[in-house]
């Protein structure tokens, strides 16, 4: 990083420089962006937005001048600013807006290059890897907010401030057991609860959020396991009606695999009762026990789900490797039952089945989950006439009407709406998006979106009006129904799941014609030609 002290000449420096930069920034946010300083996190962010701006204005070959206006500050704001730094910032949102303004007006002027180094310069002290620094309250409550450090040579201590001496805590390998919980039911504020050897009293810290509390737990945890070559003592709580002993459960056969580990069908069987069909989701121990923690993520998102449209828990096997116990669908995934089964299968069927998944997730945004992976191959087919949502991997829940930023893993670029691939954002209307890349999945007889399309290009045609062609076979009126509406590029103009039921209804029931003009009065859809 030493390349940040003059500007870079030639292009193989300044190739590196950007590079670094880019490297540097990826960790910042996904690592260490919330012991930052609010104004340094803003600073960050306007450079960010304004780098992204001119870049994208030069790809475009479009004049260089930043059009303050047309950039969605709340948008850009949630997508570079740590969710944990605004939590804990005591402004008011419309004070950090204008401050957030004001700093994209003072660095408009700066080329991308400019941008680069600024950041490079600010980020130089901050992302360092011998030292993780949190956030946190000492205790219960979030008063007196000070530096926690995690690392090799600090163990686990606390400052109050940078220019104050180090006081130690305990020493990372005496940590026995680690456990996190919701400091009050409406607050995101999290309570990391430790356990140590020789202290009769639990260490308690208080951090902005449970996705810091977790990586706070996982880092402690990883760092214990390396010092005592022992194994996890972090473990999410899982209700005991959900906790299935493993003898209870036969594994038959392998039917598919995914992110976290493979499926199988198998059996289970709990005493004095009947064995039940079932589907196990294994995690895999190369994985752990960060896939471990991922499927009880899972796990907990489902213990409440109860819809005709969703595939329910049946319960967890908690040995290693960790077992997900799942009601089974017999037929398997949509795309292949469409594929499979298209000479038999009528535009009828096809409807319901967009029907229901539709219901499915209204259901969801009911509860304040959104799914972020809503697509043909997590769609399972029960029977001919009835078709069930999964995998809840990737789903998140939200306060009411938010918006949940990803700050890391991989995405499905080619179901994603315009904000989630720009601003890694995810919201129910994001959600809408990828249900209406599904619908044309299914009317499609599960063929893949944008296929030839290479990901970085498909933002590009979004954004300039392209749009998912219509499947043969589907009438114009229901293709202009998702071209219209469920793929607005604003997000607020898309209808919600709950409309869309009630579009599909009227489908199924009165045909696509009624069904559609009757939705928007005053709305001409004119059919595509």
């Amino acid at each position: 990083l030493h390349l940040v002290a003059t500007e870079p000449s030639d292009f193989d420096t300044l190739w590196t420089v950007t590079l670094r930069y880019v490297q540097v920034f990826e960790d910042f946010v996904s690592y260490v962006a919330w012991k930052v300083s609010l104004e340094a996190a803003l600073e960050l962010a306007a450079l960010k937005v304004c780098r992204d701006y001119l870049e994208k204005q030069a790809k475009s070959c479009l004049d260089n001048k930043i059009d303050i206006d047309a950039i969605n500050m709340d948008s850009a704001m949630q997508a570079f600013i740590p969710k944990s730094v605004l939590c804990s910032a005591n402004a008011k949102p419309s004070t950090l807006r204008r401050q957030f303004q004001h700093l994209l007006k003072r660095f408009a002027s700066l080329s991308a290059t400019e941008s680069v180094l600024r950041s490079l310069s600010i980020l130089i002290d901050i992302v360092k890897f011998d030292v993780e620094i949190f956030k946190a309250s000492m205790g219960v409550g979030w008063s007196s907010p000070v530096d926690l450090l995690v690392g090799p040579e600090v163990g686990l201590s606390y400052r109050i401030n940078e220019r104050c001496e180090i006081s130690r805590l305990a020493e990372l390998r005496s940590v026995l057991e680690i456990v996190i919980r919701k400091m009050e039911q409406n607050s995101e504020k999290t309570i990391v609860q430790l356990k140590i050897s020789g202290s009769a009293h639990p260490l308690l810290i208080t951090v902005a959020t449970h996705d810091i509390a977790e990586s706070l737990a996982h880092l402690i945890d990883g760092y214990q396991i390396m010092y005592n070559q022992g194994s996890s003592v972090f473990k999410m709580k899982v209700s005991q009606d959900l906790r299935i002993r493993r003898e209870h459960v036969n594994l038959k056969e392998l039917i598919g695999g995914g992110q976290f580990g493979n499926v199988y069908r198998g059996t289970f069987e709990e005493p004095g009762s009947h064995p039940v069909t079932v589907a196990v989701k294994v995690c895999k121990m190369e994985n752990e026990p960060a896939d471990t923690q991922l499927i009880l993520q899972e796990s907990h998102l489902m213990k409440n789900l109860r819809h005709e449209n969703i595939i329910s828990l049946i319960g967890v096997c908690m040995d290693t490797p960790m077992w997900l116990v799942m009601e089974l669908a017999p037929l398997g995934e949509l795309r292949q039952y469409l594929q499979s089964n298209r000479a038999t299968l009528t535009l009828t069927s096809l409807f319901l089945y967009s029907l229901q998944v539709a219901r499915a997730v209204a259901y969801l945004h009911e509860q304040s989950l959104v799914h972020r992976d809503i697509a043909a191959r997590n769609v399972l087919v029960s029977n001919p006439k009835c078709v069930k949502l999964t995998d809840f991997g990737l789903s998140r829940a939200l306060d009411y009407d938010a918006v949940y930023t990803a700050s890391r893993g991989k995405l499905p670029i080619k179901w994603l709406a315009p904000e989630s691939i720009n601003y890694r954002e995810f919201s129910m209307a994001s959600d809408i998006w990828m249900y209406g890349v599904c619908i044309w999945e299914i009317l499609s007889w599960g063929a893949k979106p944008w296929q030839g399309i290479a990901n970085a290009d498909v933002i590009t045609r979004v954004e300039s009006g392209g749009r998912l062609p219509c499947p043969d076979g589907c009438p114009a009126v229901v293709f202009n129904y998702l071209e219209l509406m469920v793929w607005a590029l604003q997000p607020q103009k898309r209808p919600t799941a709950k409309e869309i039921v009630s579009v599909m209804q009227k489908i199924t029931v009165e045909g696509t014609d009624v069904a559609v003009m009757k939705m928007k009065p005053g709305k001409t859809m004119v059919p595509m030609t």
